[in-house]
């Protein structure tokens, strides 16, 4: 009886506990940095800059790196092996997180440019011929470039997911890991990491509690000692997890007899050039689908996160330290909720299969997202009734995006992801490796961007527009989404059906 309830806790068989918690306690250190890198990012840029300025961020600094980072591991994958590019990465990370901590961070104001001289730029007038503009329309780019440093971080920050996680832990999970295997051992592998994201997120809170004491640096007093000891513990972590990768791969790997060349597919010359790896992407549709997953959900939560934000900075105006608790208390109720979930998600694919698994993430999106927007789009309407009991309309707008974020990450990271990974299992060599890397790292910046140009671009047109304003067309855009989404799962699942009965024979 008791075996049986661990069963259905952990559904993981004999031979596979060294395989599973190794896995999952490498997830757990780099969920916990992507925790804490998260609610800093956001920290550091809407209290100082706003919230308008993430929608420029991502467009056009950190797409632009994540293609040029896609670039450089295309070049990586040819000149070195896995092992190298995992050390090489993580150590990359591992560097930053120390030199931020301790050098740039703290005489950020000294290398900073001053506000007057980003005023300046904000206020010149352009004359060209016979034109004549004003450069306040591109006012956004010069608060940004007034704040570089904290941009740069924002950048890291980003990569830190799409790197760390999407394309280095889920490629080396996805090769040495059987289908079978993948069904029981993800969700719980999540599990666990999602410990490591809840613990981050508390160390967000505590730390932000701490924002007014000053500690010094080379001599150099600053405020906000909890950018120290966030950065100094993502640092730690780092470490932890180039220490499980070897850890698996001296102990679990090769008593299995499994290379880090991976499981056996097609022959493949030793090299693909990143011309062939493009074109994989362009000729097959089964990338292109789950591309659309990708873009589906990034655009979506883009959407959303814009007007929330916009809203946290209206309720705590540029308090770095009150913004950055808000984001560890929703940080470290996402990874409850996502644990929940986890539990559930094992049983879940297990019994009803991968079409229910994949529909639960946009279907909570829908309900969630619409309830938010309709609140923040009818906010007058809802005011009377809001005053009536005592409650501020833009506490319970703040609060109703927080629960959105909550429940819509908390079934992204334990449906969405594991679904979408497991489409990656029974593909070729080819999409599981540089496919893989171009369609999670530059797909998912894509899918970032696509919300974040629309927004950006209206912020540009109209320099006086802010998200109250927009916010009912970036609500029926949201459902669009919504509904292509839903569409596409379905004929994701009929291609998944097919390659898995291919695979299979």
């Amino acid at each position: 009886m008791v075996r049986k309830f661990l069963y259905f806790l952990a559904p993981i068989h004999k031979g596979e506990w060294k395989k599973f918690l190794s896995m999952g306690a490498m997830l757990f250190f780099i969920l916990f940095n992507y925790t804490v890198l998260r609610a800093v990012k956001d920290s550091l840029i809407v209290p100082s800059i706003g919230a308008e300025a993430i929608s420029f961020i991502k467009m056009y600094v950190v797409t632009p790196a994540a293609f040029s980072f896609m670039l450089l591991y295309a070049y990586m994958s040819e000149a070195m092996s896995f092992e190298k590019i995992f050390y090489s990465i993580g150590s990359f990370f591992l560097a930053f997180f120390i030199l931020f901590a301790l050098v740039l961070y703290p005489f950020s104001d000294l290398i900073h440019p001053s506000a007057e001289t980003v005023n300046k730029l904000i206020n010149l007038k352009v004359d060209l011929y016979l034109f004549s503009f004003n450069l306040d329309h591109f006012k956004w780019f010069f608060k940004i470039y007034g704040k570089w440093i904290f941009t740069l971080y924002y950048i890291v920050a980003e990569l830190w997911g799409s790197a760390m996680i999407f394309m280095l832990y889920w490629q080396f999970a996805n090769n040495i890991t059987r289908t079978e295997e993948a069904k029981r051992m993800y969700p719980m592998c999540g599990f666990i990491g999602h410990i490591g994201a809840m613990l981050g997120g508390m160390v967000v809170k505590y730390a932000a509690l701490r924002g007014d004491k000053v500690v010094s640096i080379f001599g150099l007093g600053y405020s906000n000692q909890f950018i120290l000891i966030i950065m100094l513990l993502a640092a730690v972590a780092t470490v932890f997890s180039l220490a499980i990768f070897i850890y698996i791969k001296e102990c679990v790997i090769e008593k299995e007899h499994i290379t880090l060349s991976m499981k056996k597919q097609e022959t493949l010359k030793s090299k693909i050039s990143l011309k062939e790896s493009l074109k994989i992407i362009l000729s097959t549709k089964y990338l292109w689908l789950i591309a659309i997953l990708i873009f589906s959900y990034g655009i979506s939560i883009n959407i959303i996160e814009g007007v929330w934000k916009a809203k946290i900075k209206t309720l705590y105006g540029g308090d770095t330290s009150k913004f950055a608790y808000l984001m560890g208390e929703v940080l470290t109720n996402t990874a409850i909720c996502t644990m929940i979930f986890m539990i559930l998600g094992a049983h879940i694919l297990r019994i009803l299969g991968w079409l229910f698994g994949a529909l639960i993430t946009p279907i909570m999106m829908l309900v969630t997202g619409l309830g938010f927007f309709i609140f923040v789009v009818f906010e007058e309407q809802f005011l009377p009734y809001m005053e009536a009991f005592g409650y501020d309309p833009i506490y319970i707008a703040v609060m109703l995006g927080a629960l959105q974020n909550i429940l819509s990450k908390g079934t992204k990271y334990s449906f969405f992801d594991a679904t979408k990974e497991m489409t990656y299992i029974p593909a070729s060599r080819n999409i599981k490796s540089k496919g893989k890397a171009a369609v999670d790292v530059v797909g998912a910046r894509w899918a970032k961007s696509g919300g974040a140009f629309l927004q950006s671009l209206l912020f540009i047109i109209f320099p006086d527009t802010n998200y109250d304003q927009i916010a009912p067309y970036l609500m029926i855009i949201f459902l669009l989404l919504i509904v292509v989404w839903l569409v596409n799962i379905k004929l994701l699942n009929k291609s998944y059906k097919q390659k898995l009965k291919a695979a299979s024979s």
